[in-house]
């Protein structure tokens, strides 16, 4: 069982893409804080234009997590139905690049002002291997982290992956969920106790 959110709770979006229905939720249920984060132009142009997401605790940040503040080359898909573009070319990715604005947890944290994050959620096709050391280096109280890790991609991101899941439960945290793709992982920082929670996430 995990803790349950409440309305102080702060959640942290990475990678929103199009589709927010895990967002919604949260809000609906919860009435929790939302910090979304996405630089694809996709992604802004979707956010402005879904009325759902007109709520004063749905918060957009039109750029993305790196390990560097500043602008990154960002390659788009090749299928042009498609929002989801990266930081990391494969086979997926057109050649062709925009260059979209980026910052560091350090940043973003100290920008929002919060040392206590209750959920981050993380979907950055396949840069997350590239954050999520500095996310755990951090002095920031992080509860949960729910990460999709993208090691279809290549060896080198099987054995990165490998690597960061290895660190992260050496920082407290254990596994207590893994979806049927192998890819999308839960992870709950031990000694958190709470009794009358209900929620799950995946």
């Amino acid at each position: 069982m995990l803790p349950s959110l409440r309305e102080n709770s702060i959640v942290y979006s990475f990678g929103i893409g199009e589709d927010t229905s895990f967002d919604e939720e949260l809000m609906k249920k919860f009435g929790c804080t939302i910090h979304a984060f996405d630089p694809t132009p996709k992604s802004i142009e979707f956010v402005k234009r879904n009325k759902a997401l007109d709520n004063k605790n749905f918060i957009f940040h039109p750029y993305g997590i790196s390990s560097c503040d500043g602008f990154e080359i960002f390659y788009l898909p090749l299928n042009k139905n498609h929002v989801s573009g990266s930081t990391k070319k494969h086979s997926g990715l057109k050649n062709d690049f925009i260059k979209v604005k980026m910052k560091t947890f350090e940043k973003i944290v100290c920008l929002l002002g919060h040392k206590k994050i209750n959920v981050i959620k993380m979907d950055i096709e396949g840069s997350e291997i590239d954050v999520l050391d500095f996310i755990l280096d951090s002095k920031v109280e992080i509860k949960q982290l729910l990460i999709e890790f993208h090691h279809r991609f290549s060896k080198k991101n099987l054995s990165e992956s490998k690597r960061i899941i290895k660190k992260i439960k050496s920082k407290g945290y254990k596994i207590v969920g893994i979806s049927s793709s192998l890819e999308e992982f839960t992870f709950l920082k031990e000694g958190i106790k709470d009794e009358n929670s209900t929620c799950k996430y995946i």
